[in-house]
């Protein structure tokens, strides 16, 4: 019976997690205005928290009204590269049995060779990560709802002048003040 509330209890705290959604990087603006700025973010269903300035803060949804966060793809980017770099290093030493060839069409020995795969793998990860933190950013992932947005009206309609002429279709977007 133990065993079996152990797991049930393990299994509902992994569902909250997948059911949450974590970030990187994130900017928080709350209701009274203040925007505070944080690291390795968590939203759950009532409430963020997030690091800022080592410490652990958290505040329920209904305090904030806007979130944005980076995407975090540096690392995912440092990862791809720096991995196909080591593929092609690996791959090709494998055909060749760790041996290379220098700039003067020398043949090289193992340990020049794995030396030279670790330093390019190592750039073409730093490269990634570059490519990764420039590419990356803020997007909102949290807002909430707003009369400003509740405003505005959708209409679809579609006229046609006499019975013999096109319908012409008519999209129109309103806004009431």
């Amino acid at each position: 019976m133990k065993k079996v509330f152990c797991i049930l209890l393990v299994v509902i705290c992994l569902i909250n997690y997948v059911d949450a959604q974590s970030y990187k990087k994130v900017k928080v603006t709350l209701k009274n205005g203040l925007v505070v700025k944080g690291d390795k973010a968590l939203i759950a269903d009532e409430s963020i928290t997030f690091t800022t300035d080592n410490q652990l803060k958290t505040f329920p949804l209904s305090d904030v009204t806007l979130v944005q966060a980076k995407k975090g793809s540096a690392d995912k980017w440092a990862l791809g590269c720096g991995g196909g770099c080591l593929a092609v290093n690996v791959i090709y030493g494998v055909s060749n049995g760790f041996t290379g060839v220098d700039m003067y069409g020398n043949e090289t020995t193992a340990g020049s060779f794995i030396l030279g795969a670790i330093l390019e793998t190592a750039v073409g990860a730093g490269i990634g990560y570059l490519i990764g933190s420039i590419t990356d950013k803020e997007e909102i992932v949290y807002i909430k709802n707003s009369a400003l947005l509740n405003n505005f009206k959708l209409n679809f309609s579609t006229d046609q002048l006499t019975k013999d002429s096109p319908k012409f279709n008519k999209i129109t977007l309103a806004y009431r003040f």
